[in-house]
């Protein structure tokens, strides 16, 4: 996974420095733009195509899921981490119909965003252990921290 392209979008900028530290501890792993909110992750996506994008769900002015709707449409090789502190099982579903192939929870984040990451990247879809897996129906192969 050579010179993998990753754009972070959180509205905390304490959050998406940390963010940026632990995918940057891969040294072929390069953060190419940051977003404080949904517009600009859109925007920052389509002028950087990045291969992977790790985004909050709770963005202000475009939130995470209308986003990722809007990047995958505008940006399609580009891969969508949501991250979010709801573990529904429905939530969990609309994320991934709007186009994301990777979910986070956010409190095992630092944890299994790296794995989260290398799954997308490599085409699979991933999911935070405290996902059921079932949500993620037919949408390719699944990926959890435990296997």
């Amino acid at each position: 996974m050579d010179g993998l392209r990753i754009l972070v979008a959180d509205s905390h900028p304490a959050v998406r420095k940390s963010l940026r530290t632990l995918l940057e501890e891969r040294p072929q792993w390069r953060v190419v733009a940051e977003a404080a909110d949904g517009r600009e992750a859109v925007r920052q996506a389509e002028q950087t195509i990045p291969d992977v994008i790790v985004m909050d769900v709770a963005l202000p002015l475009l939130n995470g899921i209308e986003a990722t709707r809007q990047i995958v449409r505008r940006v399609p090789t580009a891969r969508v981490v949501i991250l979010s502190t709801h573990a529904d099982e429905a939530y969990v579903a609309l994320l991934l119909d709007a186009g994301a192939v990777g979910y986070l929870l956010k409190y095992g984040a630092d944890v299994d965003l790296v794995p989260a990451v290398t799954a997308v990247a490599s085409g699979e879809v991933f999911v935070s252990s405290g996902i059921p897996r079932r949500v993620v129906g037919n949408r390719g192969r699944t990926t959890t921290p435990s296997g």
